[in-house]
């Protein structure tokens, strides 16, 4: 079998490009597998080629440049022309598509078997959380955007063989949207790498102070803004706190507008902005705190039902305190807690409480990381999509 993953862009080392990176590490075991991208930033491009995952970079424009869109079609043909050639050339039998518009683009594809794996409807069009935080002329762009070209996401979507999710979450959302059912794979965590370890400088850098940790890509629905509400009434209770925020994107300008926010706020002391952490550090960091947080939410649309960053810093025994938007990820009671999206004053008390606790905090500890062993394997989420594409071509 030789699959061809076809995707839109790897601009950033996050989420969707993340996910490709580690499982197609492992299905590459099962089969020939090569990837196309209609652009990528060189940082990201050489992890991949550093284990040796061949990109096919078309070096065309795609949703990350506001071009694209008013050359939308014409984009999209000249890029499946080229994606054919490399399958009539190179003697690809499957295709395997992300989010829009590579499922678009792969529908106009001939003799290969296409598959799509949907991380989520496509959050540009169909997160309403994302859409209406967005300023007034940038929701009437995205509904003109919805409008012309959703249905194209649609149709392509159901031009699938078999269609793949992450969470039973994002399957329900599948279906809502598209009207399909999908295959839960979930994800997976690199456990060799995501391990507890501790760094003796940074232990005594917060040496008696309860350590929260919160990721985010800046985006409405990581709701960092709801976690810093809540800072202060947690600050009160808990006056030995510390809030630790790394940041999935390099991008200084907005760096800089959460540290005022957060001086502006009044609680710049027990808050560090840490940015962008480079990757051998962060099991340092999550194995240091007490509590992981996740304030995230999509009301229903999926973007907040998985979470990496939750995953790895449990797989390094660090419990998690998470938004309901996920009953998956963080059993509540058992290995972390999960409190109402919309709740602040739940998630306050049930913060507080945890810190308080810290021998609950350790038996959730103790919890952690054999979960993430049971149910969250690269090599499993690989060996199932491998065997689902092997039974439907035969």
């Amino acid at each position: 079998m030789k699959v061809l993953w076809v995707h839109s862009h790897f601009s950033n080392w996050m989420g969707g490009t993340i996910f490709i990176y580690e499982l197609l590490k492992k299905l590459r075991i099962h089969c020939h597998l090569e990837i196309v991208v209609q652009n990528g930033s060189d940082d990201v491009l050489t992890k991949f080629k550093s284990e040796n995952l061949f990109v096919h970079n078309l070096k065309s424009p795609s949703t990350n440049v506001k071009s694209f869109w008013i050359r939308f079609f014409r984009t999209c043909e000249k890029d499946a022309k080229k994606i054919q050639k490399i399958i009539d050339t190179r003697g690809f039998d499957t295709v395997v598509s992300s989010m829009f518009p590579a499922n678009f683009i792969v529908s106009k594809l001939k003799n290969v078997n296409i598959f799509q794996y949907c991380y989520e409807p496509y959050a540009a069009f169909w997160d309403t959380v994302k859409v209406n935080n967005q300023t007034m002329l940038k929701r009437y762009a995205t509904h003109a955007l919805k409008f012309f070209f959703g249905r194209y996401d649609i149709s392509s979507t159901r031009q699938a063989l078999k269609v793949f999710t992450l969470s039973t979450e994002t399957k329900e959302a599948i279906f809502s949207i598209y009207g399909l059912d999908s295959l839960v794979t979930y994800l997976g965590v690199d456990q060799d790498f995501y391990r507890h370890q501790d760094d003796p400088s940074l232990s005594q850098k917060y040496k008696g102070e309860k350590v929260l940790i919160h990721n985010t890509d800046f985006s409405p629905p990581k709701r960092t803004g709801f976690l810093l509400d809540s800072m202060p009434e947690i600050i009160n209770k808990i006056p030995r706190v510390r809030l630790l925020i790394t940041c999935s994107l390099s991008e200084k300008e907005k760096i800089n507008r959460l540290v005022r926010n957060i001086e502006i706020r009044g609680i710049g002391s027990h808050v560090d902005v840490l940015g962008w952490v480079d990757y051998d550090l962060l099991p340092f960091y999550y194995s240091l705190a007490d509590l992981v947080i996740y304030s995230g939410t999509s009301e229903g649309g999926g973007a907040s039902a998985v979470s990496l960053f939750v995953l790895e810093a449990m797989a390094c025994e660090t419990p998690c305190l998470r938004s309901n938007d996920s009953k998956t990820e963080v059993i509540d009671g058992v290995n972390g807690e999960l409190f109402n999206a919309l709740n602040q004053d739940e998630f306050v008390k049930k913060c507080v409480s945890l810190l308080s606790n810290p021998n609950l905090l350790s038996l959730y500890s103790s919890r952690c990381r054999l979960y993430i062993e049971q149910k969250y394997s690269w090599d499993n989420v690989a060996r199932l999509i491998f065997d689902n594409i092997k039974k439907i071509k035969t």
